[in-house]
């Protein structure tokens, strides 16, 4: 259920992710998003032999007000995005080490409007005490009680959640900044693309198995990837 990440290669794509929505967050979190970046490179340096990289404040991201339909507007509406994800130093690998273990990720997001209350919700890498798909969206159960459904995700890291909800609150203005920031998102989408095909095609291997429908497979599946990609195409090995 654990898996191994070069966090070497991913510290790149948190880099990349804070130069390219910089613009996009709020002023009074400006320096959460540095933070960000600054405690996953000291823990990366550290190497304690497990590590929380987690953020110290919520970070803000600019309103926006047309992310409904074209031409259709609303009052400004926000997202604050704030993470824990746990690691551990695999064994009998040297204290210096750029691949760890993902033990558990969690990323929480609130979506803030005027006159309404927010809207909570988080992006899971399930551990073991958990049941649903391996990576899940769900709603936050404090003010509706029930914790399902628990709906697949390919989004479980927070660079690739704050992608998602940066595409759905401002459209056409994240994509317009791409177009002009081609280095920065080709690190974004390799990362991207290769753990998203890492779980696509574990997930196809599990469907041969006849006993279950589809969607229920996906509902209880836990993965069977032992190492994400690196950006450079191979797996992760502890001893790189």
């Amino acid at each position: 259920m654990s898996v191994l990440i070069d966090l070497g290669a991913y510290l790149k794509e948190v880099e990349a992710f804070a130069r390219l929505a910089g613009s996009f967050v709020d002023k009074t979190s400006s320096m959460h998003l540095s933070d960000v970046v600054r405690e996953l490179t000291h823990h990366i340096d550290a190497a304690q032999p497990q590590f929380a990289w987690s953020t110290r404040a919520a970070v803000k991201f600019n309103p926006s007000i047309k992310f409904d339909a074209p031409g259709k507007t609303h009052q400004p509406t926000y997202f604050l995005l704030s993470f824990k994800c746990e690691f551990n130093r695999p064994s009998r690998v040297a204290k210096r080490c750029a691949v760890w273990i993902l033990s558990n990720s969690a990323v929480h997001v609130e979506i803030h409007r005027a006159e309404t209350a927010a809207f909570k919700m988080h992006f899971d890498y399930k551990n073991p005490k958990q049941w649903g798909p391996q990576m899940h969206f769900q709603v936050h159960e404090e003010g509706v009680v029930f914790p399902v459904p628990r709906i697949p995700s390919g989004a479980f890291l927070p660079t690739d959640c704050a992608d998602l909800m940066l595409s759905e609150l401002h459209p056409e203005e994240w994509e317009r900044l791409q177009h002009k920031s081609t280095a920065d998102v080709s690190v974004l989408r390799e990362g991207q693309e290769l753990r998203t095909m890492s779980y696509l095609m574990d997930i196809a291997k599990k469907w041969e198995d006849k006993q279950y429908t589809r969607f229920n497979m996906l509902q209880r599946y836990t993965s069977s990837v032992v190492a994400l990609p690196t950006s450079r195409g191979r797996l992760a090995k502890p001893g790189w």
